[in-house]
């Protein structure tokens, strides 16, 4: 978990959620809006984990 702090609009959060699951091909990235709201982006592409 890599915890920031940032100040965007919501679509603006969504879309850098969705870039940070790409590039760190992750299942999902979840941001919680500050007293707002609670958004969790989900990566359909990620990889899965391997199993043993």
């Amino acid at each position: 978990m890599i915890p920031v702090r940032i100040m965007y609009t919501r679509e603006q959060i969504v879309e850098i959620c969705k870039e940070t699951a790409r590039f760190y091909d992750q299942f999902a990235v979840f941001a919680t809006l500050v007293a707002t709201e609670t958004v969790l982006v989900s990566n359909p592409h990620a990889s899965t984990p391997e199993t043993t």
